[in-house]
């Protein structure tokens, strides 16, 4: 049984919200569109319905004789992530390099990690770096919504030099990936709910609202 997951950290938000830092820093790795987006009521059944539709080996929903192609375009459209930059890679692993625990002695000396070697996200003081570890994991979809790893650490480092990313490419790429597993039986949670009931109500034509004349 899957289950809906969105953002789990409203507090932290609120904070960002009155903070110009954060937010600049957001607007200018190309992440603030989407950090403002609302989510939507969690609809469970339409989502396993949705995933029931996803073709694995296609990559497209089939829905009777109709396909159904998931685009960066619509990921554009839908949550104002950039998709120009560098390309981004949530799920790779980074070069060999700094430890995890070097690089948090070099840009955040408080921060701890979690017994599985991760960074707990909550120790981290600085409210920007924050609020990026957490957005990143919104973009990538991650299943641990508390916790990160030293690739999506390093890339929080580089949002902070303003530097850009295609984030529409990697979560087109998240989201398929998130699709496939569901869909045989390897995840329990999906976290882009929102997303994919948007482009659903958007582009198929049963979900869409229908117009019918009346005598009066």
């Amino acid at each position: 049984m899957i289950d809906w997951k969105e953002c789990e950290h409203e507090d932290v938000d609120t904070q960002v919200l009155n903070d110009p830092n954060c937010l600049n820093t957001l607007r200018n790795c190309g992440l603030l569109k989407f950090f403002l987006t609302l989510g939507t009521w969690a609809q469970p059944d339409l989502l396993r319905y949705l995933i029931s539709l996803w073709d694995i080996n296609w990559e497209i929903f089939i829905i009777g004789d109709y396909e159904l192609k998931l685009e960066t375009s619509n990921i554009y459209f839908i949550t104002g992530l950039s998709r120009r930059g560098e390309p981004v890679n949530l799920y790779g692993s980074q070069p060999i390099g700094a430890s995890i625990s070097m690089l948090l002695a070099k840009h955040c000396l408080e921060a701890l990690k979690s017994k599985r070697g991760k960074i707990e996200i909550a120790t981290v003081l600085d409210l920007t770096l924050r609020v990026l570890l957490l957005t990143i994991n919104r973009v990538a979809g991650s299943q641990v919504v508390h916790e990160t790893n030293k690739s999506k650490f390093l890339y929080s480092i580089d949002f902070t030099t303003s530097t850009f990313f295609n984030w529409v490419e990697a979560m087109n790429i998240n989201i398929k990936h998130q699709l496939t597993k569901s869909k045989v039986g390897n995840l329990k949670k999906f976290f882009f709910g929102s997303v994919l009931m948007t482009f659903s109500l958007e582009q198929v034509p049963l979900f869409q609202y229908q117009l019918a004349e009346v005598d009066l």
